[in-house]
């Protein structure tokens, strides 16, 4: 198996953010969508958003995202990830680099996508990506000439790459729209709140 990022925006002042905080202010609507203050159970107010782990929230949207992400590639290209969630990387501070989803793959799909692409498509989005500018000095040989021929040498980036060539156009909200429709995204956040905070939504009447 081999490790590889899948195109993502992250979590920072993105569309899934959005969304997030979407479904988190209709959890505190009436029917009439007007906004249901809520109090703890001493009658003080109570500010949902601090009674949740957003790491656990982020950590399990990636999870799907990942599963959404595979089932729609399959549906555009006919190929098969048979994908793993591996991990979601966080970083830091968001002033150089976003939340990444890294997922692995068979050395199988990642010949098949490579035959799929091309090597003159490829080699047209390594150039787009590695080509070093003011502000940017890439660590990779941006022509796919210098890269290893043999691609169960490739790392995550490079095979990265590949999934990047062919999802080109896709919008996030396309891999996510089932999920924001369906429920997913309320039962995340239902469960990464803290007791408290399942009480206080409880005890609204709507």
């Amino acid at each position: 198996m081999k490790e590889t990022t899948i195109p993502f925006s992250g979590f920072y002042y993105s569309y899934h953010s959005d969304e997030l905080d979407r479904v988190l202010e209709q959890m505190t609507e009436d029917d009439s969508c007007h906004q249901i203050p809520l109090v703890d159970s001493e009658g003080n107010s109570l500010e949902l958003w601090e009674h949740i782990n957003w790491s656990k929230v982020h950590e399990e949207y990636a999870k799907l995202y990942a599963e959404n992400f595979c089932s729609w590639f399959e549906g555009e290209t006919g190929i098969k990830l048979n994908a793993k969630f591996s991990a979601l990387d966080s970083p830091r501070s968001y002033n150089f680099t976003t939340d990444r989803i890294f997922v692995k793959i068979p050395l199988r799909a990642v010949k098949e996508l490579y035959k799929w692409l091309g090597p003159e498509v490829i080699d047209t989005q390594i150039k787009k990506r590695f080509t070093s500018y003011d502000g940017f000095i890439s660590f990779y040989k941006n022509s796919l000439a210098a890269w290893p021929k043999d691609l169960n040498e490739w790392d995550c980036n490079q095979i990265g790459t590949l999934l990047e060539t062919s999802a080109d156009a896709i919008k996030d909200w396309e891999i996510m729209e089932d999920s924001n429709c369906n429920g997913e995204l309320d039962s995340i956040l239902w469960d990464a709140l803290d007791q408290e905070g399942k009480d206080a939504l409880n005890r609204i009447e709507r």
